[in-house]
């Protein structure tokens, strides 16, 4: 079965289906770079390669139509979407996912209607989106650090998948008047991706700020999270706000994580 298109311009190429199954008009496609003039399936959410829409029924193996950029009649989608929204694609095969109102990284086509069953506007896959997508991670309290020697978490999240620039500060209280040296991690996973040390030697009620960067690709079923450990002294504490600066606003960011989406 062929699915009618009506509004206009389209770029719709044949090529050959080399998924291992069949696929159906609103199928998600994506080339394939293994073989000449064909395309396959893909649970790469966000995909940022060629991306297309089955136009027809094609079984494996055989030649089909695809449509590559401009008006389809049907997109097949995980869920209803929003009209207006755009769409990239989703970690099961086949299907686009409603990406929201904006232009990200992999969005590749713009409903033109809303619910399961929309019509969309199909261009080249974004690579960057309309802008850098920021994700922060604060603490909704501040963490005493009860027992010396023992790694406290602090703020965390699962972002979805992407390569990420991140840039975190720890602000750690000392409450001792004896030296203390504090040990602040950014984890991904069980993995350390950055690791640095402080010796906060002096008063009681001095704190340290301790930055952590890093570039990772995340999968999108992975967390981050700060977590941070003092060695001699019981009852430390990661700040929530600058509480010994006098000027903390309401903004609660003395102990944060700040994601970049760069791809």
């Amino acid at each position: 079965m062929t699915t009618t298109n009506v509004y206009g311009r389209q770029v719709v190429v044949p090529l050959t289906n080399k998924s291992g199954g069949g696929v159906i008009a609103g199928d998600v496609v994506v080339v394939d770079t293994a073989n000449n003039d064909a395309f396959t399936t893909s649970t790469s959410g966000a995909f940022t390669g060629g991306v297309g829409v089955a136009q027809e029924t094609i079984a494996s193996n055989a030649v089909g139509r695809v449509l590559i950029a401009g008006y389809a009649a049907l997109v097949l989608t995980s869920a209803s979407v929003t009209r207006g929204n755009f769409g990239k694609t989703h970690t099961v095969a086949k299907q686009a996912v409603d990406a929201g109102a904006a232009r990200t990284v992999g969005t590749f086509c713009q409903f033109l209607t809303g619910g399961t069953t929309p019509d969309a506007i199909v261009y080249p896959a974004d690579l960057s989106g309309g802008a850098p997508t920021l994700i922060e991670y604060t603490l909704g309290a501040d963490v005493t650090m009860t027992t010396a020697n023992v790694f406290y978490d602090g703020p965390s999240g699962t972002p979805a998948a992407g390569t990420y620039d991140v840039l975190a500060f720890v602000s750690l209280l000392k409450v001792s008047a004896s030296s203390e040296f504090f040990t602040a991690r950014l984890v991904a996973g069980a993995t350390v991706i950055d690791e640095r040390e402080v010796d906060n030697t002096g008063l009681a009620n001095t704190v340290s700020v301790i930055p952590l960067t890093a570039r990772i690709v995340l999968d999108g079923g992975t967390a981050i999270k700060i977590t941070a450990v003092g060695n001699a002294r019981a009852n430390n504490v990661m700040e929530r706000d600058a509480s010994n600066g006098g000027n903390s606003s309401s903004l609660h960011r003395a102990t944060i994580i700040t994601l970049r989406k760069v791809a």
